[in-house]
């Protein structure tokens, strides 16, 4: 990928933002950064590649040129002419394809890069893979007893899983295990007493412990439940989030991705993508969505508001980093029975319509607030009643607040046929 110089002027870019794929990248910045040519010439030209710029009729080019970071010429090897001089680097692209950087509009990057720290196995692993790995895990990290253990993705069937089961090879070290949706959590019985968690401790509005026929909690626990844990769990260190911030964003360089909308924005990740940038290290131009209502804390919603409702709070948007997002979760996802996302009609598994992760009018009275303060707003629908609660609230906001920001679903993908 390319080196820090030719990074930072992704944001720069207006019509055509470019990423050089299969291309020497390290050649480029060291084009880029030597401003050394004349007036009206090109620090370096790229030539006989298959240019596709996403520009409507003029989607196809041979050959471009760039100064000071920014494209000056985009056309024919023979359009490159006028703007090659002595000092000019030529670069033959040798037929190879350039293409505009991906945008990824839902990724939560920042806590994949910290979960791959933990211990990792596969969706499809079994109960005795998954407490293998745990059990080697904290050998071979050399663990001390009361360590926190974090991984992830399982994906077996939650009934069937127990804390004691985690018990057997952890059992001096709280296990938070989420599943492959993150909607889902299994856990031992230290990482319950941790949390108080225990046969009088209430369900959380939007969220399940599961339990057993005397009511005991069974190790496994649902959507906003999981905030009960991770309300008792030690937070990463600063530098800590900042390295993974910083490895992952170049992991998806490599795959050709530019920009991301990102949810989970909180002041340390904020603080990791500033001191980045600040350092001329950010490689990603990032809209960031502060967590609202989220399974993860425990805290009333004007509470979680207050970190970021306003500007003093938030700070500006940067060259690279876009603050004025929000995610609001109206539900989690589709289960059989207990805990699903809301739906229009009954599920055919259960006598329910699921679970709102926050009822309608509560949604209209936020979106309203966010919408006027100019935040765009990212709403987590997979339920049909959620989509539609999602655009009753658009139309609400839009009839008291005339135009503002452009709001998005994530997921939707149980629409109503009406």
């Amino acid at each position: 990928m390319f080196a820090t110089p030719f990074r930072r002027v992704f944001s720069e870019f207006t019509l055509s933002v470019f990423l050089l794929v299969a291309i020497n990248g390290q050649a480029a910045a060291e084009s880029a950064a030597t401003g050394q040519s004349q007036a009206g010439e090109a620090d370096v030209v790229y030539k006989n590649g298959f240019v596709y710029t996403a520009d409507g009729p003029r989607s196809r080019a041979q050959a471009f040129a760039l100064r000071d970071g920014k494209f000056l010429k985009v056309g024919s090897n023979d359009d490159m002419k006028a703007v090659t001089g002595k000092d000019t680097r030529v670069i033959d692209l040798k037929g190879k394809m350039v293409m505009p950087g991906l945008i990824d509009t839902h990724i939560h990057a920042v806590r994949g890069a910290l979960t791959s720290l933990g211990v990792v196995f596969d969706p499809t692993a079994s109960i005795d893979d998954i407490k293998a790995a745990v059990k080697k895990y904290i050998a071979d990290k050399k663990l001390k007893k009361g360590d926190w253990v974090e991984g992830a993705k399982w994906g077996v069937d939650y009934k069937k899983l127990t804390a004691k089961m985690l018990d057997e090879v952890a059992p001096d070290n709280p296990v938070f295990l989420h599943d492959w949706t993150n909607h889902l959590a299994w856990v031992n019985s230290a990482a319950l007493k941790a949390a108080k968690i225990n046969k009088d401790t209430p369900d959380p509005a939007g969220g399940v412990v599961d339990r057993d026929s005397s009511g005991n909690p069974t190790g496994t626990l649902h959507d906003k439940a999981l905030g009960l844990i991770t309300a008792v769990m030690p937070p990463p260190p600063p530098e800590v989030v900042e390295e993974r911030a910083a490895w992952i964003f170049n992991k998806l360089n490599g795959y050709g991705v530019t920009s991301i909308i990102t949810a989970q924005l909180d002041p340390v990740r904020l603080k990791a993508y500033r001191d980045l940038e600040a350092k001329n290290q950010l490689t990603m131009r990032i809209q960031g969505s502060w967590d609202f209502n989220t399974r993860y804390v425990t805290t009333t919603l004007e509470e979680q508001a207050r970190t970021f409702m306003t500007r003093d709070k938030r700070d500006e948007n940067s060259q690279l980093i876009n603050v004025d997002g929000v995610k609001i979760y109206l539900d989690g996802v589709p289960k059989d029975g207990e805990g699903g996302s809301p739906m229009i009609d009954r599920y055919a598994t259960a006598p329910t319509f699921g679970t709102p992760g926050i009822d309608e009018a509560t949604l209209s009275t936020w979106f309203l607030r966010f919408d006027a303060a100019g935040l765009k707003v990212m709403a987590h629908s997979t339920g049909s009643l959620s989509v539609r609660h999602f655009l009753n609230a658009v139309e609400a906001v839009r009839r008291a607040n005339g135009t503002g920001p452009r709001h998005h679903m994530a997921h939707s993908m149980l629409v109503h046929p009406d």
